[in-house]
């Protein structure tokens, strides 16, 4: 390995001086220019490279403070549940469209049918009634 004596030389980056502007369009034609000439396509004019667009600051708008939501303390009711091996009786708690037992197990408001079940699962509507409340 030889030495040089003295600064080394690095090779002159002057003729790429960055002029803020976007060149993608232009480098995008230049790259396609040997497939378009070999399938005859129409005249494509090369494309200027134009400013970068400065995006546009986001107008703030005022947080609203989202109201607590109302929380429901376990089960509300208590039906009794028709399925493949008998009658159970089952803490419920009502939704806008279902009696949930569980997580995986809902039965529809209007029919009683359990939800997503291909048996005959059924809730007893008539069965429904609330649990009383301790101290009352």
């Amino acid at each position: 390995m030889t030495t040089i004596s003295g600064k080394l030389e690095y090779p002159s980056d002057k003729g790429h001086i960055d002029d803020g502007k976007n060149y993608l369009d232009v480098i995008l034609w230049n790259m396609n220019a040997g497939p378009r000439a070999r399938t005859r396509a129409v005249f494509v004019p090369r494309p200027k490279a134009g400013n970068f667009s400065t995006p546009a600051q986001p107008a703030r708008q005022a947080s609203v403070a989202a109201a607590p939501a109302v929380k429901c303390k376990g089960k509300t009711h208590i039906g009794i549940a028709i399925r493949r091996n008998g009658e159970r009786q089952v803490k419920l708690h009502e939704t806008a469209t279902t009696w949930c037992a569980s997580p995986h197990e809902t039965y529809d408001k209007i029919t009683g049918q359990r939800i997503g079940a291909p048996g005959r699962c059924r809730l007893l509507l008539s069965s429904i009634t609330p649990i009383a409340k301790k101290g009352t």
